[in-house]
This record gives C-alpha cells, structure tokens and sequence, in this order.
C-alpha cells in the first residue's frame, strides 16, 4: 500500500504535519526566518500480523511467531515557535513520499514504486487514526489523496476544513443522487454513493478546492492525459453542488478563471507557490481557522 507523510511540504502512507506560525509573505522576504521548536517522526494506525507458533530467538529465522507490521501511516512533523492552535496535515497524492525537498524536475527519482494494491479504506483509516491522536487539525491533499481524504471525513471529526488541490479520484454522493459516469479518451469517470448519514458529515466542514491550467474545456482524443482531467473538473463541480445542496460549505476554483494563468498539477511547487499559498491563508483566515 501506499504510505504519506505528514510534513509542510506534501502522507509508507507518508503524510506531513506542521503548525504554521508565520505568513507567506514574511517567509518571501527572508525578513523573519522559521524557527522549528520541535521535529520528528512516527507512525500511526496499520495493523500487526502474528505468524502460528512460538519465536525461537536461537532460530530467529523461522517464521514461528515473527510479526509483520503495515497498513500504517508515517508522519513526519514540525513544530515552529508560536504555533497555532490547528495544524496543517499535508497528504500527497499516487506514487509520491516526500522524502525531501527535491523539486518537480526530480519527480521521477523520488517515485514510491507500489508494494501492492491502493486500498482506499485502508490508507484513509490510517489517516484518521493519525486525527484521532493529534486532535483537531486542517487536512491539505493532492490529487489521488483527495478522494481517500472524503473517505477520511467519514471516520474522524477531528478535520476542521478540507484544502484540495486537483482531486482526482473517489467522488462520494448520496445515494440515490450518483451522477452518470463522465467519459473521457482516458476513460470514464465514476462516482461512488454512500448512505446520507455519511455523506452528511462532508456537509459540516469548510473544503476548497483548486484546479490549475491547461484543463481543456472540449474533449481531447490526442492528450488523454490532459482530457482526464477535463471529466475531473466537472465531476468536481457536480460533486460540489451535491455537498452544497445538502448544507455544505465547498468552493471551487478554477486557477484561471481568477486570473492566475499556468498553473501545473502541482501549483504548491511551481514558480507562482506562494501566490497559491496566500490563497490558502486567504480560506483559513475567512473561515476563521488560520
């Protein structure tokens, strides 16, 4: 399974957790450095398997009563001085670790390679155990986390709010309300229904968000790619409209229909970040949680 990590930048899963305690703009400058009071790392959730037997230190290779241990979370966190009260957990998105501060053009190196099968339950039940153990705090996701972080709503009510840059995958509506699948030249988008008293608790919490550009708006047989995210796009704002419609506080924003224009899939790492960061600090500070 995929693990994320818990850190400022973007969850064996692997998430990020940090406590913001400065704005983007002091950062910018270089007029106030960051000073990190605490930083370290642990593991949440999973599961422990025991072998049939009893272990034999003197055989220690048998596999007689050895334990295997997965199915959990690895966090990595910091801790500034003057934190805030709510913290910023940072989920990455499919084939991602962030092992280290290496830009987009190291993308590739620093590809988690797949042990087995994405298990949606499995990495968002790791997820919010990791909430159950820090306590309130503000989920950030990427891409194919963003639908296992609706999954993760629906098992904590320690998420506050809900920043989601270009989700991709796992759009959860009622049932009974589940819209037709939306075809693209990559394929067809489904959307999954759950009980409403499920889809409700997606009603309590502020969620934005953010696409970036070059999403077209007409089918494209020749950049599947690109068309896929054509049909996420839509299957986002109908998605939105459902939350909406039952009570919800969901916003989306399409980067360049605000008039912020080039924008990749990775508006957090591109040359513009923290333009998109005011952004964020912008929604936390209207919802009052920054």
């Amino acid at each position: 399974m995929k693990r994320k990590r818990l850190l400022s930048a973007f969850t064996l899963i692997s998430i990020s957790l940090v406590y913001s305690s400065c704005t983007n703009k002091e950062y910018a400058s270089g007029d106030k450095p960051i000073l990190i009071r605490e930083q370290g790392s642990f593991a949440v959730g999973g599961s422990v398997i025991q072998s049939p037997g009893t272990f034999d230190p003197v055989n220690n290779t048998s596999p007689a009563g050895q334990t295997f241990h997965g199915d959990h979370a690895y966090v990595f966190y910091r801790i500034p001085q003057d934190a805030r009260q709510l913290p910023l957990v940072f989920w990455h998105g499919y084939g991602q670790f962030p092992k280290d501060s290496d830009s987009l053009e190291q993308y590739f190196r620093q590809m988690t390679p797949d042990t087995g099968p994405i298990d949606i339950d499995v990495n968002s039940d790791a997820v919010a155990e990791l909430f159950e153990k820090i306590g309130p705090g503000i989920l950030v996701t990427h891409s194919h986390s963003g639908g296992m972080g609706w999954d993760t709503v629906l098992k904590t009510d320690h998420i506050r709010a809900i920043i989601s840059y270009e989700p991709g995958s796992n759009f959860v509506f009622p049932e009974g309300e589940v819209p037709p699948a939306l075809p693209s030249s990559s394929g067809s988008l489904e959307a999954v229904g759950i009980p409403m008293p499920e889809f409700k608790k997606l009603t309590q919490i502020p969620i934005i968000i953010y696409y970036g550009d070059n999403i077209p708006e007409q089918r494209n047989d020749e950049n599947p790619g690109q068309d896929g995210w054509r049909v996420r796009l839509e299957m986002t704002r109908l998605w939105a409209e459902a939350v909406n419609r039952h009570g919800g506080d969901v916003t989306v924003v399409h980067l360049p229909e605000i008039g912020i224009h080039g924008n990749t899939h990775f508006p957090f790492s591109d040359l513009n970040n923290v333009e998109i960061a005011d952004l964020m600090s912008g929604f936390l500070n209207e919802k009052g949680l920054n």
